[in-house]
């Protein structure tokens, strides 16, 4: 069974602990670093050779968004889903011009996490 491998950027230590929990509960997911600011984001992803990335719009040092779109410059196939406690269309608009695949709002993290994940990698 092929791995999927997911890295975590927050700020929020007990939002990464929540992702982390529900992540750790399916076969074929693998947590494979997180970080709480994006200032080294690029090597710390490419070095963790993640298939996904789970990034806060709000990070200390380089926002999500300058994240997103410096980390699908560089890294190819990668897919970001941004993750943030507002439910706002201008937010959600400005995470996928940014290259992001999805947008999650943080409230709807234990019912959309793992099939926004899924859809990620499969395209479906």
């Amino acid at each position: 069974m092929q791995k999927i491998n997911i890295f975590i950027a927050d700020d929020n230590t007990d939002f990464r602990d929540r992702v982390r929990a529900i992540i750790e509960k399916e076969k074929d997911f693998c947590i494979v670093g997180d970080v709480s600011d994006a200032n080294h984001i690029i090597k710390e992803v490419k070095d963790s050779k993640a298939d996904i990335v789970l990034l806060d719009v709000s990070m200390p040092g380089m926002n999500g968004l300058e994240a997103a779109r410096a980390l699908t410059d560089k890294i190819s196939g990668l897919k970001i889903i941004m993750v943030s406690v507002y439910d706002i269309e201008e937010y959600k608009e400005a995470a996928l011009a940014s290259g992001a695949f999805g947008y999650l709002v943080k409230k709807d993290i234990v019912n959309k996490l793992i099939p926004i994940i899924r859809e990620a990698v499969t395209g479906l």
